[in-house]
């Protein structure tokens, strides 16, 4: 019984999030206060979840290979996230969110660009 997981299936997307203190107006040049990536996508969150919470875990998903997928990958293993049911797709680009989070009134807008092969079961 040791070695069962509990498994998600979804998305994985590279998260980028810039910080600012203000919503930028429209065709305007603002600065952000950071940025950083993130591993994102509901499943493969819910499996973050689940490790820091001792759950033995899986991810079942797609990928496209690259940088990102490096950078993905890499995250899966700092949580010990098994990914042996990833499919890759090499022709493919990486699901993204431009994630703009505004530090004065805690409001977040989400841009997301996916045009990637789902995964089906």
């Amino acid at each position: 019984m040791g070695d069962k997981k509990i498994l998600c299936i979804g998305l994985v997307c590279l998260d980028i999030i810039n910080v600012v203190d203000k919503y930028p107006e429209e065709d305007t040049d603002t600065r952000c206060l950071s940025q950083r990536w993130q591993r994102g996508g509901n499943a493969s969150n819910s499996c973050t979840v689940l490790s820091l919470l001792g759950a033995p875990c899986a991810f079942m998903g797609s990928l496209a290979p690259g940088h990102v997928a490096d950078f993905v990958l890499d995250d899966f293993q700092k949580y010990q996230i098994d990914i042996s049911l990833l499919s890759e797709h090499l022709h493919s680009s990486f699901p993204t969110s431009m994630i703009i989070s505004n530090v004065t009134t805690g409001t977040r807008t989400i841009l997301h660009m996916n045009r990637f092969v789902c995964v089906c079961v």
